[in-house]
């Protein structure tokens, strides 16, 4: 792992350390659960740095940083990954290398919940630099208004910027421009190449006086020339390199005259035939040659038959086109439709596709003459369907629409016809229904041509127009038996009955098939809807709870005379009673008052305070008890008894007893201890039996709090000897 990983990882466990300590014990266990057993944190995210890396093949490595949150995540081990590992890898730390240009996604995932984050790493071929430059020929010789290309080479080859410039020292002697020299007046220049990162190199170039100028080179133009017979001429044109060549003279010959003839370069088409026409230059050292193609010109084309009868779905046929003169060198054809939706052609094949008329037309590839047949094809029907295939209506309600549809859409007869299986509950015109009485009938319709058939299904129905509950008032209570509501649908002969109940408030009451059962006191709409249009009606329902008990919490209280008001709490019973008014009442307002289950001590005594509830009303009551304050504290006696063995001649053991006493608010309790063991509450007397010399410590604490001084007995049970 990287020293800056390391790093990372020590400064997020110093923080958790340092985050920990400030919250605490407490704060710990409340977060985790304390003890064994804490809860993990788990992890809710990861984030990843830096998002985007660019990086070239031999570049040093680069490490990405994850964060986990939260940072005390319990588990943050993770995984590493690239989408393509010839572009980059990526370590078990986050340390990516790059590989091989392209570009790749490095992705990290938490054990802990599968949380990812993602960075681009986009890895780039080194640049490759120029080491050197030649150029080639080192000297060159040229006279005035000659011209030469020097030949720069890059090394490496393969180098990245591989741009050049091109200087001339005496631009009056010769001119360069990308590396072509051009000669001005005699004398010698130098040329210099540079690459963009400073490498050089140079040629001499000498220019003498204009001398006897040869021809270099010689091109023709056009290269290839299509004629016909009995057309037009055509020129080829012959460039001599350089322009001001000293002998300028061309001869012109054919390699077969049957096909075409040449001079001075116009060419004369005389048969059918490929020739090549050759020129060169009067030494004939040099020369170029164009191809010459001289084909026989298309002058018609006829169609048979110029008519065709066809149906849809039927078979394909013919129509043969005849190219004139039958000798014609090219006698490609192509085929087009008028309209391809109701016929199409290919190769002279007339495929039917939909009703109506087209035209076929024929059309040379040379010259472009035309001739056409004309096409006329007819649909039959083949079948018909209605939608929908079903309708439900009412009486006195809207009509119904059903629509037919003819097979194939575009058959040349839709003509149809309408009937109805029972006129007393539907009728039909052009399809549209119109419901006359509850029932079912079937609606069908008929095509003309083929007298195909479809039909639907129509019912007829009454509509509801109504309802209402009966009672629409209940009133019900907690634990009493439910009751009903009867719902009336109007009109009585109504086909669909069929109604839901609801309730606005199930924590108060709940309705079944109009039955309804009390839950909770409060108000509650109970709703009836027909399933048929919808309609509602409501009924009120409330429910109380009554109370049955009252209870008082605490069953007494103590008091010192001048101490602080205290708090009786009245439990109602059920806790969700719907009256929950309650009264108070003291039995003597001279020891203790009583508001609203507040008591206040006023004299020294005893005064029982009762809650009475308004509703049934039901009692319960508390003792209060006002005593005078005491600062004296409780004095305490002790008694020890022997008991002696069968021959009363030796004690066997010691009971003690302790009798504590206070005038005031009386004994809370009493506390002993024997050589100096644990404190212990004395509850009844108690034997000492052992043979040696005890130490007894003991006191008591009344009901104001006072504790007495400690009590110190020494005594040996052998001799029965006790000291104070």
């Amino acid at each position: 792992m990287s020293f800056a990983r390391n790093i990372k990882t020590l400064t997020i466990l110093t923080i958790a350390i340092l985050f920990l300590c400030l919250l605490g014990n407490s704060q710990a266990y409340a977060t985790n659960g304390g003890g064994k057993g804490s809860k993990p944190v788990h992890v809710t995210g990861i984030s990843l740095a830096p998002e985007t890396i660019k990086m070239k093949i031999n570049d040093k490595d680069v490490e990405l940083v994850e964060t986990i949150k939260p940072f005390n995540a319990s588990n943050k081990q993770v995984t590493w990954s690239s989408s393509n590992t010839r572009v980059a890898t990526v370590s078990n730390d986050g340390i990516v290398h790059p590989k091989g240009p392209g570009t790749t996604t490095v992705t990290v995932t938490t054990k802990d919940g599968n949380f990812k984050a993602r960075t681009k790493v986009i890895v780039c071929e080194p640049e490759i630099a120029v080491k050197s430059v030649t150029l080639q020929p080192k000297l060159v010789n040229l006279t005035v208004n000659d011209e030469s290309q020097l030949t720069a080479k890059v090394i490496p080859e393969n180098a990245t910027n591989q741009k050049l410039s091109w200087f001339s020292l005496n631009p009056r002697v010769a001119t360069v421009s990308n590396g072509r020299v051009h000669a001005v007046t005699p004398g010698i220049a130098i040329i210099k190449v540079f690459t963009n990162n400073g490498r050089f190199d140079w040629s001499i170039v000498s220019v003498c006086a204009s001398k006897l100028v040869p021809v270099e080179s010689l091109s023709l133009n056009p290269k290839n020339i299509d004629m016909t017979v009995g057309g037009k001429d055509e020129i080829l044109t012959a460039t001599i390199t350089p322009s001001n060549a000293t002998n300028k003279n061309l001869i012109w010959t054919t390699s077969d005259s049957n096909v075409a003839t040449v001079k001075n370069g116009i060419v004369h088409p005389v048969g059918p035939g490929l020739a090549t026409i050759t020129v060169s230059t009067e030494d004939g050292k040099i020369q170029e040659t164009a191809k010459v193609t001289v084909t026989v010109p298309v002058t018609g084309v006829n169609i048979s038959p110029n008519s065709l009868n066809l149906t849809v779905d039927g078979e394909d046929k013919a129509l043969n086109a005849e190219v004139s003169p039958s000798n014609a060198t090219n006698k490609n054809v192509t085929w087009s439709s008028s309209d391809s939706s109701v016929a199409t052609v290919d190769n002279g094949i007339v495929h039917p596709v939909g009703p109506g008329q087209a035209t076929i037309t024929v059309t040379t590839e040379d010259g472009s003459f035309t001739a056409s047949a004309s096409v006329t094809v007819k649909i039959p029907v083949t079948g018909i369907s209605l939608n929908p295939a079903s309708l439900n209506l009412i009486v006195g309600g809207k009509n119904g629409t059903l629509t037919e549809t003819v097979s194939p859409s575009n058959a040349t007869n839709k003509s149809v016809t309408w009937s109805s299986s029972d006129s007393r509950v539907a009728t039909v015109d052009n399809g549209v229904v119109n419901p006359v009485g509850p029932g079912q009938v079937t609606i069908t319709v008929t095509t003309e041509d083929g007298s195909f058939t479809a039909s639907a299904n129509i019912t007829v129905t009454v509509p509801v127009t109504g309802v209402t509950v009966d009672p629409d008032t209940l009133e019900l209570f907690v634990g009493g038996k439910d009751k009903s509501v009867t719902e009336t649908v109007s009109p009585s002969n109504a086909t669909n009955k069929n109604v839901t109940w609801s309730s606005s408030d199930s924590s108060v009451a709940t309705v079944d098939n109009g039955v309804v059962h009390p839950v909770g006191p409060g108000k509650a709409i109970i709703t009836v809807s027909t399933e048929n249009g919808g309609f509602t009606d409501i009924a009120t329902v409330i429910v109380t709870a009554p109370v049955v008990s009252v209870s008082l919490d605490p069953k007494s209280l103590n008091f010192k005379l001048g101490d602080a008001d205290q708090s009786l709490t009245a439990k109602l019973n059920p806790s969700i009673a719907t009256n929950q008014n309650v009264s108070w009442t003291t039995s003597d307002s001279s020891v203790a008052t009583v508001v609203n289950g507040v008591v206040h001590a006023v004299g020294i005594g005893q005064a029982t305070i009762t809650v009475t509830t308004e509703e049934g009303g039901f009692s319960d009551s508390a003792i209060i008890t006002v005593v005078d304050p005491d600062t004296i504290p409780p004095i305490t006696k002790n008694k020890m008894t022997p008991i002696f063995n069968d021959k009363n001649t030796y004690v066997i053991a010691l009971t003690v007893t302790y009798n504590a006493s206070d005038d005031k608010s009386g004994v809370k309790e009493t506390l002993y201890r024997i050589n100096g063991g644990t404190w212990q509450v004395y509850t009844k007397p108690f034997d000492v039996t052992a043979d040696k010399t005890h130490t007894l410590e003991y006191y008591s604490i009344d009901n104001a709090g006072n504790k007495e001084t400690i009590n110190l007995y020494d005594f040996d049970k052998g001799t029965c000897s006790c000291s104070k």
